[in-house]
C-alpha cells in the first residue's frame, strides 16, 4: 500500500539512490537535489510502498506559488519523481489520490494545490488529470517551454 509521509533524514540514503533515464529528468530532478530545498516553507514528501521510499515531491509555501495562482491558501507541488523501477505501475497515481488527505492532515489552512507541467510531458498531464487536477488554462514559460498550470481543490 502506498503512503505519503513527511521527509525525514532516515530516507535520505535511499532517495539518493533513485534512478530515472535522462529523458525523464528533463522534467524533474532527482531527490538528492530536491532535498536541499527543504526548509520551513518547502516541505518534502516521501512516497512509501512496503516500508520503502519509491517516490518523492516537494510542497512549497513560498511566494513562488504565486507564479501559478493568486490563491493565498495554496501550495505548489514540484519535483515529483518515482524511482524508475516503480514507474508506470500505478504508484504515482495512488500517491496523488492520497494527496488531499495528506494536505488536510498537515496543512489545514490549504484550499488548493497547484503545479506546472511541461507542454510536452504528456504522461504527467494524464496522471494529474486522472487524479482530478484541472488544467486552469493559465500558462507560464518554463526552462523547456510552455508550462500548463494545473490545480486541485482540497
Amino acid at each position: 500500500m502506498v503512503q505519503l509521509v513527511p521527509y525525514d533524514e532516515q530516507y535520505k540514503e535511499r532517495l539518493k539512490q533513485f534512478y530515472q533515464p535522462a529523458e525523464a529528468l528533463k522534467y524533474t530532478q532527482l531527490p538528492e537535489y530536491s532535498i536541499e530545498e527543504i526548509n520551513d516553507n518547502v516541505h518534502g514528501v516521501v512516497i512509501i510502498n512496503r516500508n520503502q521510499p519509491i517516490g518523492f515531491f516537494l510542497l512549497h509555501r513560498t511566494d513562488r506559488r504565486f507564479q501559478y495562482t493568486d490563491e493565498k491558501q495554496s501550495l505548489l507541488l514540484t519535483s515529483l519523481i518515482m524511482d524508475h523501477s516503480y514507474s508506470g505501475k500505478g504508484h504515482g497515481k495512488h500517491a496523488m489520490l492520497q494527496l488531499p488527505f495528506y494536505i488536510r492532515k498537515h496543512f489545514t489552512h490549504v484550499k488548493s494545490i497547484v503545479l506546472g507541467v511541461n507542454h510536452a510531458n504528456i504522461p504527467a498531464q494524464k496522471l494529474y488529470e486522472r487524479v482530478d487536477f484541472e488544467d486552469t488554462g493559465r500558462r507560464i514559460e518554463g526552462a523547456l517551454g510552455e508550462q500548463y498550470i494545473y490545480r486541485l481543490e482540497i
